[in-house]
Formats: C-alpha cells, sequence, structure tokens
C-alpha cells in the first residue's frame, strides 16, 4: 500500500532501477500482500551489496527527516 506520486522521490532512492520498475507495475493501493510476493522474493535475492545499498538509503532518509524543522504537525523538508 502506497502512495506512488507523493513518494516516487523517496522510492527511487530506496529500490535499484530494476526493482524500482516491479514496485511500479504492482499499482497503487494494493491490500492484497499476494501481489507482492515475487517483489519480496527479489529484494531477498539481492546480492548483499545491494540490500546494504538499500538500508543506507533508507538510513539517509530517515536522517534528512530528523534533522528538519516541524512546525504544528507539517515537517518542513530541504529549507
Amino acid at each position: 500500500v502506497f502512495s506512488l506520486e507523493r513518494n516516487r522521490r523517496s522510492f527511487k532512492r530506496v529500490f535499484p532501477p530494476s526493482i524500482f520498475e516491479r514496485f511500479i507495475e504492482i499499482g497503487q493501493y494494493q491490500r492484497e500482500l499476494s501481489k507482492y510476493r515475487a517483489l519480496a522474493t527479489l529484494l531477498a535475492a539481492l546480492p548483499s551489496d545491494k540490500q546494504t545499498s538499500m538500508r543506507k538509503a533508507v538510513s539517509d532518509m530517515r536522517a534528512d527527516l530528523d534533522s528538519d524543522r516541524r512546525v504544528r504537525d507539517y515537517l518542513l523538508l530541504g529549507e
């Protein structure tokens, strides 16, 4: 379950191109988890350096969020 348009940049930072393509093919707001099974298998089969790269990308995104300012319930990015 995801909103592609709102999160496209984040997904592109995390997924290698071949995985990103498969992720996009599944489509938005698919609640049936079986549709993600093939993608999960591909992710598990990635070489360890690619998996490490993906983990680092997620970690970097979290650091970006932690370092930005909040105003009420809004997160200000890239100030």
